[in-house]
């Protein structure tokens, strides 16, 4: 037994020599363990037209298969109906390549109707995720700046209360009749899967445009629309997720997640293409912030300075929100942005933000805030010319720096911050791990303001949180520096 013979044996394809020459077709291996055929074939071409092997409409394909492979320097393939051992006819993957030296064609089929079978879903015949992911592996790996390839995650809107008023049975029917809008809304090269309860994944692969996926989603988020808002009070939401490099499957995933995410919080029914400010977003939602303030007391305790309790209990929602942003993977001006929108609205400030030095020490180098005035953007341009030398020195021992009334201030720290329109703050400084400082965190007020002790504790709380996000920024900017470019604000 030559080494061509054992591997085909151990192969759970099907393998076969084709030579050119005598129109001659030889299997080898287990193929009589899938396929109901002979081992050789005299005449195959010549007679395919006759032999069962090959159903109807395929035969022409298998000839037109052998042919193409010819005259392409790559590996061929094509899907096409073959007999099986059972007697039965199924879809085959046949893979085919071109050995000039030899005049020959190796080929192997592979029986992907019975893989199909172990990675659909039993309710929508849709794959299931297993199956969409073995895809999608290949897809996503081949993907290039010519083919864009793209995730649409999608989760219906109250589906939970089609099965709690109608039941199980009529829910089961609605993701039948939901699958069938999936695939009348997408075109044949789209992958379509149900990959749980009522969420399913679409990738549209090999595209050389945008616009007509936005149509395909456009049409079946109406379409949802029209065969089950009135009747069961559902919609669907979708996030799409879109790249030109080859990429993992799970960082796309997780991509047309976040954009669903936001889709939902957008008020549902609708569609949104993910960028990286819905990470730190989705992070906004699923806090208990919203709590505190519905809640009476913490609403009177959050509101009313002279009212608030000792206990840090009402402050771990904050702490606990801010930690989980500054551990996400994600870029480091938006972790900023969305930890001072946290500190903005918690504490009812009109502005917080993250400031780094110059390595120089000669004064600030850029600004990532969010605030209540819409004008100023996540990147701010610092005007701010004091020395960091001249301007540490107003700390105390514990990195602390607030006051209740700007005008009080020497200068020239007092015309900063009245340019800034500030009258009270509180600054907390940034070391790096040398215990250098290299920024401050702050949270300004236009409207004079005492900060107890309380706040004082949770602001150093939340400098140490965010440490390792000032120093990404500060080596961010010095980066920027060396290259010589001017950061632009946005």
């Amino acid at each position: 037994m030559d080494k061509f013979e054992v591997l085909a044996r151990m192969s759970a394809n099907s393998l076969f020599i084709y030579d050119l020459a005598n129109d001659t077709l030889e299997f080898t291996g287990n193929y009589n363990n899938r396929l109901h055929a002979k081992r050789h074939y005299e005449h195959f071409v010549e007679t395919i037209s006759t032999n069962p092997l090959v159903e109807g409409d395929s035969k022409e394909g298998f000839e037109k298969l052998l042919k193409d492979t010819c005259s392409q320097g790559h590996i061929v393939s094509q899907n096409l109906s073959l007999l099986t051992h059972e007697d039965k006819y199924e879809t085959f993957c046949v893979k085919t390549f071109y050995l000039q030296e030899n005049n020959e064609i190796l080929g192997f089929c592979r029986n992907i109707e019975f893989i199909m079978r172990a990675d659909a879903d039993s309710l929508t015949g849709l794959y299931n995720r297993s199956g969409i992911e073995k895809q999608l592996d290949d897809i996503l790996a081949n993907t290039s700046k010519d083919s864009i390839t793209a995730l649409i995650m999608i989760d219906l809107d109250n589906f939970k209360l089609v099965n709690d008023t109608h039941g199980h049975l009529v829910g089961d029917e609605v993701l039948r009749d939901i699958s069938q809008i999936l695939t009348d809304s997408f075109n044949k090269n789209s992958l379509i899967s149900r990959i749980g309860g009522d969420e399913f994944l679409v990738c549209c692969h090999s595209m050389t445009n945008i616009i007509e996926l936005i149509a395909s989603v456009n049409s079946f988020i109406k379409n949802v629309l029209l065969y089950g808002g009135n009747r069961f009070g559902i919609s669907a939401s979708a996030g799409i997720a879109i790249t030109t490099e080859p990429m993992p499957f799970q960082k796309l995933y997780n991509h047309a997640d976040v954009a669903a995410y936001a889709a939902k919080n957008s008020g549902k029914n609708t569609y949104k293409i993910y960028d990286t400010s819905m990470e730190a977003n989705k992070y906004m939602d699923i806090t208990s912030i919203n709590y505190l303030y519905d809640n009476r007391d913490n609403r009177e305790a959050f509101t009313n300075t002279e009212t608030r309790t000792s206990s840090t209990t009402n402050y771990l929602p904050l702490i606990t929100a801010i930690t989980e942003i500054n551990n996400k993977n994600i870029d480091p001006k938006y972790k900023i942005e969305e930890t001072s929108r946290l500190i903005v609205n918690f504490f009812k400030t009109d502005c917080a933000y993250a400031n780094c030095f110059y390595p120089d020490g000669k004064g600030l180098l850029t600004s990532y805030c969010y605030s209540r005035d819409t004008s100023r953007g996540m990147t701010v341009e610092t005007d701010f010319s004091l020395s960091k030398k001249d301007f540490v020195k107003n700390f105390d021992e514990k990195s602390i720096f607030f006051c209740s009334d700007v005008k009080k201030i020497n200068e020239p720290l007092r015309s900063e911050f009245l340019k800034k329109h500030t009258s009270s703050f509180l600054q907390v400084l940034i070391f790096d791990d040398k215990d250098r400082v290299i920024g401050f965190l702050g949270a300004n007020s236009k409207e004079k303001r005492l900060w107890n002790q309380d706040e004082i504790d949770v602001m150093i709380t939340i400098s140490k949180i965010i440490t390792r996000t000032v120093r990404e920024l500060h080596e961010d900017s010095m980066h920027i520096l060396k290259k010589g470019l001017k950061k632009i604000p946005c």
